[in-house]
């Protein structure tokens, strides 16, 4: 299964995130990144499951406003730039959209215990 995610490792004490991605862009993952469980789960519900972009960006509040869409169009900056509550509300959706995927999760290469954390179960 292609991916955009390579050498992902999982801190579960600190919660952190670390690998190598290419930014979607089709090549081979080349640029470092970091992340925090909700923030990836977030981007993995939307990679999945594009549909639902919708659904979660009616919960970002990184503009002052929730939901607002900025006149350039998406922007994850909108997500990332969010509240801690709307980040635990956008995740809630991300959990309950990736159930559905924890198999893909883990053919893509993400540690197991990264996937249980961000659906509760494998």
């Amino acid at each position: 299964m292609k991916t955009r995610y390579a050498k992902v490792k999982f801190n579960p004490r600190n919660g952190s995130i670390t690998g190598m991605t290419n930014m979607g862009n089709g090549k081979e993952p080349d640029v470092c990144f970091s992340a925090s469980v909700r923030l990836l789960a977030i981007e993995l519900a939307m990679q999945f499951k594009p549909a639902c972009l919708t659904r979660i960006w009616a919960l970002q509040d990184g503009y002052g406003e929730p939901g607002f869409w900025p006149a350039q169009g998406y922007d994850w900056s909108g997500i990332r730039d969010s509240t801690d509550a709307a980040k635990n509300r956008m995740f809630a959706v991300a959990r309950e959209v990736l159930r559905d995927y924890h198999t893909q999760m883990l053919l893509i290469g993400l540690p197991t215990n990264l996937v249980r954390r961000i659906v509760g179960r494998i």
